[in-house]
């Protein structure tokens, strides 16, 4: 049984590739092929964008860089025919645990004039009835093949020729993630990355914590927002990150949950300093993906994660 990410939930990489040497991405294309579609924020940070299953809706779904595959909560899969524990299973790594569940497929997935065919989706559990602020998460499937763009501060989603002039990290091609690297002030080593669009909270685990200023406390917080339903994780308190630097972004400081989730033992970064980003750090980037080449590029979108003196912080060759 094929392992795919969770829709709604933190999702690990269970073995990882060679990583990449930092290089200079050709510009691709030109400007003039390119589609623009809006997106609209939650309170959580999320952006969303109306998405058509099969011809029909538009409904609210998430953008998730942490979710391989596309996912829709349960409600509304029945209203498409999904009948529950009649349907495929599939092994789910979440953010604190692997689960089964189960798949629906549709025939189209549509955002404006990009169209996945043929989507096995994941189907997530809710309330029926609930009123519920996102109904699906899109995932890495619908996206194969194509450039994408995500300014959090415009509130735009781009498709098209794209111009992407640095990579700063890979789609891992086993998973379709996004895992970069980064570096923090007084961190003898580099940082583990994983770009999280889906994950309302930052994430860092115990070895990278130790070289920030910690403030312990047992405490459950949530991390998931709207694209993850009432998702929490056991935490070990907050830590405060200083000088993150990751891309082209520079953090000077502030504050992440501290955890030891159980992705960061999936993805074997356990012995490693790790980082979650989620909505509350690249709420200040754009981020592009060449899901063609495999590459994504992180910028600042404001001033607040503008880099002066300090070179990019790229995904370095390992043996």
């Amino acid at each position: 049984m094929r392992r795919i990410f969770s829709p709604f939930i933190t999702t690990a990489i269970v073995s990882l590739m060679s990583v990449m040497a930092p290089c200079q991405v050709p510009a691709f294309g030109d400007q003039g092929s390119i589609e623009e579609v809006p997106l609209t924020q939650l309170p959580s940070g999320h952006l969303t964008v109306d998405v058509l299953l099969n011809g029909q809706g538009p409904y609210p779904f998430v953008i998730d860089t942490a979710a391989s595959h596309t996912a829709i909560i349960e409600p509304l899969a029945v209203q498409f025919g999904f009948e529950p524990e009649a349907s495929p299973l599939a092994d789910v790594q979440t953010l604190t645990e692997e689960i089964v569940t189960e798949r629906f497929k549709f025939d189209s997935i549509s955002i404006a004039s990009v169209h996945g065919l043929d989507i096995d989706a994941v189907v997530v559990g809710a309330p029926m009835g609930a009123s519920l602020p996102v109904l699906g998460l899109l995932g890495s499937d619908v996206l194969e093949g194509r450039r994408i763009q995500i300014n959090y501060v415009d509130q735009t989603l781009k498709f098209g020729d794209l111009m992407l002039d640095h990579a700063d990290g890979r789609v891992d091609p086993n998973w379709n993630v996004l895992i970069g690297q980064g570096r923090v002030s007084r961190a003898r080593q580099p940082v583990r990355v994983l770009v999280d669009t889906g994950s309302a909270r930052t994430i860092v685990n115990a070895r990278l914590a130790r070289w920030a200023s910690r403030r312990s406390a047992s405490l459950r917080v949530r991390v998931g927002g709207a694209s993850r339903l009432a998702e929490t994780v056991d935490s070990e308190g907050v830590a405060r990150v200083n000088d993150l630097r990751v891309g082209g972004i520079c953090l000077p400081d502030f504050m992440a949950i501290e955890a030891d989730v159980d992705i960061f033992r999936a993805l074997g970064w356990e012995n490693e300093p790790a980082i979650i980003l989620g909505m509350d750090v690249l709420q200040h980037t754009v981020l592009t993906i060449d899901h063609g080449q495999d590459v994504f590029q992180l910028d600042p979108a404001d001033r607040l994660g503008r880099c002066i003196g300090f070179p990019r912080v790229q995904l370095t060759l390992e043996s």
